[in-house]
């Protein structure tokens, strides 16, 4: 038997199961930590000064993204993500200027989850459970996986 072979166990071991058990933390943990509803945001009130389209660096993610933004009276900007909300592009109005804007946000992030203006929702929002479901079934299959290879290819390693 090669030597790529029975390194699978010690590959299962050590890179496998780890990474299922860490995926499966995440995926259960991400479902504690989405607000669920607009409560657990930071809603932000003011006034529009002015909107529109615009190119946004995010230093996070070190990318640059076309964006909807929203500078109110306080002197920050909110914006949306064009790509996330298509159905905002239908109710864009020219008239929002000097309009009543309530805006909420996640915690120091500068990206709306949800949007009224003069009390008409615009954005509703709508809590990112996929990300948990996609790490928890990660994690399940990836744990299931090398427990099994484990259990049932022990003699690789062994014999």
């Amino acid at each position: 038997m090669n030597t790529f072979k029975k390194s699978g166990y010690l590959r299962a071991l050590f890179i496998g199961l780890p990474f299922g058990i860490y995926a499966l933390y995440v995926g259960l943990s991400d479902f504690k930590d989405i607000p669920q509803k607009t409560d657990n945001l930071v809603k932000v009130s003011g006034i529009i000064v002015s909107h529109g389209t615009k190119e946004y660096y995010d230093s996070a993610v070190d990318v640059h993204r076309e964006v909807y933004y929203f500078e109110l009276d306080n002197g920050l900007e909110y914006y949306s993500e064009l790509e996330k909300h298509k159905e905002f592009l239908n109710n864009i109005n020219k008239d929002w200027i000097n309009s009543g804007i309530e805006v909420w946000i996640k915690n120091q992030s500068l990206y709306i989850k949800q949007l009224k203006i003069d009390n008409k929702l615009i954005i509703k929002y709508e809590p990112p459970y996929w990300v948990a479901w996609f790490f928890t079934i990660l994690g399940v299959v990836f744990t299931g996986l090398s427990v099994i290879y484990l259990i049932k290819y022990s003699s690789d390693f062994f014999s």
